[in-house]
C-alpha cells in the first residue's frame, strides 16, 4: 500500500496498527494520545540539521574560546600544558 496515495485517516489506522503490532498493550495503553505526523520534506529535514549544526558549531567555538585555543592556533600545547610534568591545569567555564 502506497501512503502517499491515501487519506490521511487511512495512514493514520495503518500506523496506529502497526505501533499495535510493535509495542506490547500495557505501553501503548499508558500513552493518553497518539498523533500521527506526516513525513517531512526533504528541504525542511535539510533546514532542521544545519540548524543543529550550526548551534554544535557555535557551542564547540564558545568552548574553545573559553579554554584558551584560538580556532586557527598554531600552539603545540594547550594552556596550561606543562611539557615537564606532561600534564595541565584543569580549566573550567560556563558555556
Amino acid at each position: 500500500m502506497r501512503m502517499e496515495n491515501s487519506g490521511f485517516a487511512a495512514i493514520e489506522r495503518t500506523v496506529l496498527k502497526r505501533l499495535n503490532q510493535t509495542l506490547r498493550p500495557e505501553l501503548v495503553a499508558r500513552i493518553a494520545e497518539k498523533i500521527v505526523f506526516f513525513q517531512l520534506s526533504f528541504d525542511v529535514q535539510r533546514q532542521i540539521y544545519e540548524a543543529m549544526i550550526e548551534k554544535e558549531r557555535n557551542r564547540l567555538e564558545r568552548l574553545a574560546l573559553c579554554n584558551g585555543h584560538a580556532r586557527n592556533s598554531r600552539k603545540t600545547h594547550p594552556p596550561g600544558f606543562s611539557p615537564n610534568f606532561r600534564l595541565r591545569k584543569a580549566i573550567y567555564c560556563n558555556v
